[in-house]
């Protein structure tokens, strides 16, 4: 019998942050927040969730940047939209 087991990552959230500045562009705000869920699948079914991460690119510019790298000003917009509305998870 063969049992298909594997991790993915699927997106389960996209945001705009608003009042918040590109560093590169100095776009006022321009950047779109996507979140990930990376997931243990078996047969291609997502069963529990193993991790998060999340990335914002500037819409203007397309400059990517991941969380490690987000301004605080990003970092505070980010808590605030995350208090208005959660990212969902798929299960």
């Amino acid at each position: 019998m063969i049992f298909f087991f594997e991790t993915h990552s699927n997106p389960i959230g996209q945001r705009r942050l608003n009042n918040t500045t590109c560093p590169h562009c100095q776009t006022l705000d321009s950047f779109i927040s996507a979140t990930f869920g990376s997931y243990a699948h078996f047969f291609w079914i997502p069963i529990f969730p193993i991790s998060k991460s999340r990335v914002a690119e500037c819409s203007h510019c397309k400059k990517t940047y991941t969380k490690n790298e987000f301004t605080d000003q990003m970092l505070r917009s980010l808590e605030k939209e995350d208090s208005i509305n959660q990212s969902k998870r798929p299960i």
